[in-house]
């Protein structure tokens, strides 16, 4: 007589969706003894329709389902062992960029920085050097001056000596004629001509005029390289032309000029006014 045994298996409390069971039945031969080649056991099988979310099968009691990751999304271990998804991984890097981007802003913001000081530095430097050639030369211009000024006295005092011995009337010292003189001493000593008439084409009555002064009568007398008041109105007397401009009877007033060129260049103008 052949014994049917029944196996029910019950699994309770689970839901197994896309999951099939295989049963297996053991032999039972005759006297009522079995001998099972295994344990009867439930074995489900995944289906092949399940994801990376689904749940996974094992033979204990209680099936627990594993804990589903976000669909679609693939994790990767961080350094420090906790789960970071790609998108968390672009984000990061986005940020870093963004502070690396930050830090070099700031890091070009100090060097300009850096380098205006530099500048300001650099110009307080120049600037208190120019000041200081500045008063430097102020004082030797102002010696200059002096002792030009005290050179000029002596060639009008020399030039009237000459004129009382020729009887004529001491020339008195014009402002207007002197800065013309000045002027055009200047300019020679800087150019480096030698001349009456400028490289610019204009003569004494043009510089007279142009300094304000109303001549009637109008001479002027030119040296350079003399080294003295002595000198230079000496060569002026031996000049007949020059001579002339001394002796000239129509002119009381006289302006003058001295320069430092290549060498020293002299300037006489004697003139009158319109009356």
């Amino acid at each position: 007589m052949r014994t049917h045994v029944l196996l029910l298996i019950v699994v309770s409390g689970l839901a197994c969706f896309g999951c099939d069971f295989k049963l297996e039945w053991p032999d039972i031969k005759p006297g009522g003894s079995s001998t099972p080649a295994a344990a009867v056991a439930a074995t489900p099988t995944a289906s092949t329709a399940s994801t990376s979310g689904g749940i996974v099968m094992t033979p204990t009691p209680t099936l627990t389902p594993a804990a589903p990751s976000p669909a679609g999304a693939a994790t990767i271990p961080r350094s420090d062992g906790s789960p970071s998804s790609k998108k968390d991984e672009r984000h990061d890097g986005r940020q870093e960029k963004k502070k690396e981007r930050h830090d070099d802003r700031q890091r070009d913001e100090r060097q300009r920085d850096d380098r205006g000081r530099d500048q300001d530095r650099g110009r307080d430097r120049d600037r208190d050097q120019d000041r200081g050639q500045d008063r430097d030369g102020d004082r030797d211009r102002g010696h200059d001056r002096d002792a030009d000024r005290d050179v000029l006295d002596r060639v009008l005092a020399l030039t009237n000596e000459y004129r009382a011995q020729a009887s004529l009337p001491p020339l008195r010292r014009d402002d207007d004629l002197d800065r013309a003189a000045q002027r055009y001493a200047d300019r020679m000593a800087a150019e480096g001509f030698f001349d009456h008439e400028s490289p610019s084409g204009d003569g004494p009555g043009e510089r007279a005029s142009a300094v304000g002064y109303p001549w009637r009568t109008l001479g002027e007398n030119i040296a350079r390289g003399h080294r003295s008041a002595e000198e230079v109105v000496r060569d002026w007397i031996r000049s007949p032309s020059h001579r002339a401009n001394l002796e000239n009877p129509n002119v009381d007033e006289i302006g003058l000029g001295v320069a430092r060129g290549d060498r020293l260049y002299w300037v006489q103008e004697l003139g009158a006014r319109r009356r």
